[in-house]
């Protein structure tokens, strides 16, 4: 919104009364929408890492591991950058270490990425997928979000369903419900969903 030019507008309305109108609306929002992009700011250096899920993740998860070989062993586990998540044993044999090593590399990321600073630096991108929510009603299927956010961002490829279920255990618990998640693996709740229909959504 806050790159939107008075021509784009004016090429995409049909009459020029509500090209007017539209441009109103702008101005007025123009200062919300300042303030937004000042509040998920991410950084130059970080921009460039979010041209695909992949990158974006593995951006995000060696921030936080000690080196290059554990966050692939982490995104490895957590189906992210491969086609599904890998067994411990299957990783343990392709980086020669033990299962109980693999373990302990995922237990401590795991722990490392959930600290609310972790969690903030996906900021923009959690505020696109509630959004993403709301306007489904408070509920979608997993694919359907990862449709969304290839779309949204432009990437080449959609998420993979498992490393989208995956990365959503560490959505702040103010956008997802997330016991429902788990229970049904298929279907991502709003915070704020209310089914108007039926006391549970089965």
């Amino acid at each position: 919104l806050s790159v939107l030019t008075e021509r784009d507008v004016l090429n995409r309305s049909e009459s020029d009364s509500e090209s007017l109108t539209l441009l109103c609306c702008l101005q007025s929002l123009y200062p919300f929408v300042l303030k937004m992009a000042e509040l998920v700011h991410i950084p130059h250096a970080q921009k460039e890492n979010w041209t695909s899920f992949d990158r974006l993740i593995r951006a995000w998860v060696l921030l936080r591991a000690q080196s290059e070989k554990n966050a692939d062993i982490f995104m490895h586990r957590m189906g992210w950058g491969v086609k599904e998540p890998e067994t411990l044993e299957s990783i343990a044999k392709a980086k020669g270490l033990t299962r109980a090593r693999v373990r302990q590399i995922e237990v401590k990321l795991r722990l490392s990425l959930r600290h609310p600073n972790s969690i903030k630096e996906l900021y923009p991108l959690w505020i696109v997928i509630d959004s993403f929510l709301q306007e489904s009603g408070g509920i979608c299927y997993v694919g359907e979000l990862g449709e969304a956010l290839q779309r949204y961002y432009r990437w080449k490829e959609k998420p993979t369903s498992s490393g989208l279920k995956n990365l959503l255990d560490y959505c702040p618990a103010e956008i997802l419900i997330k016991n429902n998640f788990k229970e049904n693996g298929e279907f991502i709740y709003s915070k704020s969903f209310v089914c108007s229909d039926c006391a549970e959504v089965s």
